[in-house]
């Protein structure tokens, strides 16, 4: 973000002015989603997703945890929309994402998940479904566009609707 936002001003950057610095999503796969969720509770954020991923719990020997610093309580600095999209019950991470998302209490929270394991559907054309919930949610939460956010809204959300998702919410429609 801070490397972004100097590009955004600095004379000569092929960024200059190109990118807006008042709409930030941090998103990441597996330790990615570690890191995201590390530095979630930044003020400059606007939504956060993570993909196959989700923290240990304490005293769990895990090299992604102390590469992270993502832990347990990371989660209750969470300050914005929040979507997570394990692969289901193959994936390695799918039980701390599914704990991560029970911690969630203060902000909108999306879980959403299709048994793809913790690969998910990323080698697919577009990134298969995983790339079409990723651009929607982006599109919802930094764009307010409002048929994106019918994947996600209301009881008859399109991932709802779909019986190869698994879906829970949190303080959203």
């Amino acid at each position: 973000m801070d490397w972004a936002t100097a590009e955004n001003v600095r004379s000569g950057s092929e960024y200059f002015g190109k990118v807006d610095t008042t709409k930030i999503a941090v998103m990441g796969q597996s330790c990615g989603g570690l890191q995201a969720t590390a530095v979630a509770a930044d003020p400059r954020i606007d939504t956060v997703v993570i993909w196959n991923s989700g923290t240990f719990t304490p005293g769990a020997n895990s090299p992604g945890a102390s590469m992270s610093g993502a832990t347990k309580e990371s989660i209750a600095k969470f300050h914005a929309p929040v979507a997570y999209f394990p692969g289901g019950p193959s994936d390695l991470d799918y039980a701390n994402s599914k704990d991560d998302f029970s911690r969630v209490t203060t902000v909108p929270a999306f879980f959403g998940s299709i048994n793809v394991g913790h690969g998910g559907t990323f080698r697919h054309p577009g990134g298969g479904w995983f790339g079409e919930v990723g651009l929607a949610w982006l599109d919802w939460r930094l764009k307010g566009d409002a048929n994106a956010a019918k994947y996600f809204e209301g009881a008859g959300c399109k991932l709802c609707m779909n019986p190869i998702w698994e879906v829970s919410k949190k303080n959203m429609k």
